[in-house]
């Protein structure tokens, strides 16, 4: 599968500045640190949701972070990760994790 943030964690997080990605064969597991993020005025992390090896790294962030914020889920993907074992229990789909953003917004609202 394909690692990196949603628009609306790249809207929280502020202006990538810098990622610093894993190298290609790296083993990962659930729950690790897979990517360190530097905004302009905070450090970031992003944490594996499976087990598995990574297989490629968007080396064009090294160059461009920023691409994360202007095409999140598109051009500012992070890692690709080949899957070993079963997916986690509780590991959230898009439609729950869209709900849950819903829910957050709504709740910072009142």
């Amino acid at each position: 599968g394909t690692l990196g943030v949603t628009d609306y964690a790249q809207g929280k997080m502020g202006e990538m500045v810098h990622a610093d990605l894993p190298s290609p064969g790296d083993e990962v597991t659930a729950g690790s640190v897979v990517v360190g993020l530097e905004t302009l005025h905070a450090l970031g992390q992003v944490y594996s949701p499976v087990d598995g090896k990574i297989l490629a790294t968007n080396t064009a962030l090294q160059d461009r972070a920023s691409l994360v914020n202007r095409s999140p889920e598109e051009d500012g993907w992070m890692c690709k990760i080949q899957v070993s074992g079963s997916l986690p229990a509780g590991l959230m789909c898009r439609s729950a994790y869209d709900a849950l953003v819903l829910e957050d917004d709504t709740a910072g609202s009142r």
